[in-house]
């Protein structure tokens, strides 16, 4: 819920944060209890849930986000429905970084082990590969029908005087699509 207004307010990811913005969210969530700060976020429009547990597991983030809360009428039936007109979507990410002591290698880190590159290109290129594959295998098998598939890449190179430090790279492969009704839909 979080990472959806943080996205939503100005492009930023949980997973993306700088230490001191992991240690805001985790006070205030209350995953980090230590220290002499106090963090709390509030949200200005209501969380609405939707499902037959909407209630029991909104409630406390509600709590946590100081919002109110709105369960609409016939809530518990709503999942239900979801179901048949919602999407499905199947994430792979993949991490590639040079291993310590091994200054011309590039390890790619799959769902499934790890393989080893001599060029940044060539490991990118098969990440990036595998992870169309994998993300758009695992749609089909969940049910999805007109696959979609976007694949963002994130490099993290540090500048260092005149020169630079690769620390690594994220593939990121997200597989959409809708839910197959019929059983002979591609």
């Amino acid at each position: 819920m979080l990472e959806s207004v943080l996205t939503e307010e100005g492009s930023l990811s949980l997973s993306n944060q700088d230490s001191v913005g992991r240690l805001f969210v985790n006070r205030a969530l209350g995953a980090d209890d230590g220290g002499n700060l106090q963090v709390a976020f509030s949200l200005r429009h209501p969380l609405v849930g939707i499902g037959a547990p909407a209630a029991t597991y909104l409630t406390p983030l509600a709590g946590k986000l100081n919002a109110h809360i709105r369960i609409p009428e016939h809530a518990e039936v709503a999942n239900a429905i979801g179901a048949v007109a919602g999407g499905v979507v199947q994430n792979v990410r993949i991490l590639i970084q040079q291993p310590w002591g091994r200054d011309k290698t590039y390890r790619v880190y799959l769902p499934f082990g790890v393989r080893d590159f001599w060029e940044l290109d060539d490991a990118v290129a098969y990440a990036r590969n595998t992870a169309y594959r994998l993300a758009r295998h695992r749609a089909c098998q969940a049910g999805a029908s007109k696959v979609k598939v976007h694949t963002e890449q994130i490099d993290r190179i540090v500048p260092i005087g005149n020169d630079s430090l690769y620390l690594g790279t994220d593939i990121i492969t997200t597989a959409v699509g809708r839910p197959r009704l019929k059983e002979h839909e591609p």
